[in-house]
């Protein structure tokens, strides 16, 4: 049986956004230094208490549904999509778009959410990993992810999902060093890298129509061996 909170960094987070919460207040991170540490905590880096700040009314338009939202306009969307819509699939990371974990589509390319303004993506349009699939159908990244076992802890899943589909929009038939070049900012501390690597090419041969051979197993050695 396929582990459901890998299941969920797959497809996606809690069932559905919650339409009527508005903003909510997020307190500040105690942080404690280690003893004898002479490490200083970056304030910046800090949770924002955005019940202090000044609020506006945003529209923004996620996975094809349009919500208006009374948030400050620096808040990022990562946090507008998870605390205020309840969209849990896209997953905070490091807070400063270097790891990928909070990867959705911003007009159809791929964007940071932990970076990206509310007020910068107001009109345009947002997809996260719960808006990938076409109903119940699921999009064949996210199958491919699947039947080949990617995910290990599956935290990060959601963001490689994301860049893998921006990638395929983009690039129908990729190559290694395509996909590599693609996929380099998103991290997996797993290292699934070759699993990663060989469903892109699964979903893209089922995309193209091969579907004799999209699911085919995969041999994680094979790239040792050779």
């Amino acid at each position: 049986m396929f582990p459901s909170t890998m299941l969920a960094s797959i497809i996606g987070g809690n069932g559905g956004p919650v339409k009527t919460r508005l903003a909510i207040e997020r307190t500040p991170a105690i942080t404690l230094d280690p003893p004898g540490s002479s490490a200083k905590v970056d304030a910046s880096m800090q949770p924002y208490d955005w019940g202090v700040r000044a609020l506006a009314q945003f529209e923004l338009e996620v996975n094809g549904e349009v919500h208006r939202l009374d948030v400050p306009g620096e808040m990022p969307v990562l946090w507008a999509l998870r605390d205020v819509l309840g969209l849990i699939g896209t997953k905070f990371g490091c807070g400063i778009a270097l790891c990928g974990a909070c990867t959705v589509h911003l007009d159809g390319v791929a964007a940071r959410a932990c970076v990206l303004s509310v007020a910068a993506a107001a009109g345009k349009a947002i997809t996260t990993i719960e808006g990938l699939a076409d109903g119940t159908e699921l999009h064949p990244l996210q199958q491919a992810w699947i039947d080949l076992d990617v995910a290990q802890c599956g935290y990060c899943q959601s963001g490689q999902i994301m860049a893998a589909a921006a990638l395929l929009a983009e690039q129908p038939a990729p190559t290694d060093a395509d996909i590599d070049a693609a996929m380099a900012g998103n991290y997996c501390r797993c290292g699934t890298y070759n699993r990663i690597r060989a469903a892109i090419h699964s979903a893209a041969r089922q995309m193209a129509g091969d579907e004799a051979s999209a699911g085919l197993f995969y041999d994680a050695t094979a790239e040792v061996r050779a």
